[in-house]
């Protein structure tokens, strides 16, 4: 039985589909699908039903299901075993961070990187949802929050500021709301809670009203474009709203909210070379903006 259709399975079972089993184990959708079905026939049973919506696991695939799941647990602690004893800088570094951190604020500090440490090679997940290190679906992860799970290794790095904006025409048009009251009177653009629910964005909405909030993003980069357009209020990054001409911090002694940044890795991998320099250097050059991730740019 060949270990990798297994994890197949486990994949498939958590995602729903091939194309996204694919995506999350970074193979083919027509890969993962030939293994599936020479294990079936390995096994004489189907261990899924085809339906309208994906695959469902039938009874004997839910049964298998823990087993592999036990397996593939086993083989994830192999593989962060023998990544913490490579102390090589060569090789592949994989990291996760959110939109717009992947694909604004470090890609400015990449040149420095690839120079100090030429031998390394990044690839970088640009996601707002949390992936799971256990499983090795990232080396490192930059987040917002902090895991509870024990094994990881966790750095405290900066506050990030987020602020109450719009766009200088907006508020030239609709006037500039002088307290949080106010804002019932203005078009608000939040956030989808599959990526941004915490209590404080809970409590101003439920000040705005419902009927207020024309749209909502799964992405930070979203808001920031649909208020560049003029189409109302939001809360957004300083590091990233502060660098837009087009728009304007609105009552800052009133609303600032902070989150602590993160920096994250698995303990068994945090022994390897490469992910320590790494880690490192996020935490290093996280430090050198922390002035403007705490939207101090435009004072």
């Amino acid at each position: 039985m060949e270990w990798s259709a297994l994890r197949d399975v486990v994949a498939v079972a958590e995602t729903g589909s091939l194309s996204a089993a694919a995506r999350k184990l970074g193979t083919s959708q027509p890969t993962i699908g030939r293994r599936i079905e020479q294990l079936e026939q390995q096994l004489n049973t189907l261990l899924f039903n085809r339906t309208s919506k994906g695959l469902v696991l039938t009874p004997v695939g839910e049964q298998i299901l823990s087993y592999a799941e036990n397996m593939a647990e086993s083989a994830n602690a192999i593989e962060r075993i023998a990544g913490g004893a490579d102390q090589r800088l060569e090789g592949v570094v994989r990291m996760t961070m959110t939109d717009q951190m992947g694909n604004y604020w470090l890609p400015t500090k990449l040149p420095e990187f690839h120079t100090r440490y030429p031998g390394l090679r990044l690839e970088v997940v640009v996601e707002n949802r949390t992936l799971d290190l256990f499983k090795r679906e990232a080396d490192i992860a930059v987040r917002f929050s902090r895991p509870q799970q024990l094994d990881l290794v966790v750095r405290k790095s900066i506050e990030y500021h987020y602020g109450l904006y719009a766009s200088t025409a907006y508020l030239d048009k609709h006037g500039r709301p002088q307290s949080l009251k106010e804002l019932v009177n203005y078009h608000f653009i939040s956030y989808d809670e599959t990526i941004f629910a915490n209590a404080e964005l809970k409590r101003l909405e439920a000040m705005i009203g419902e009927d207020n909030i024309i749209q909502r993003y799964t992405s930070n980069s979203g808001i920031i474009s649909a208020l560049k357009q003029d189409l109302g209020l939001s809360v957004v990054g300083c590091y990233f709203a502060d660098k837009e001409e087009k728009l304007e911090r609105l009552i800052p002694e009133t609303f600032d909210y902070a989150f602590n940044a993160w920096v994250i890795t698995h303990a068994d991998l945090f022994k390897s070379a490469r992910i320590k320099v790494v880690f490192d250097f996020l935490i290093e050059k996280l430090a050198e903006d922390a002035d403007l991730c705490a939207g101090k740019q435009r004072e």
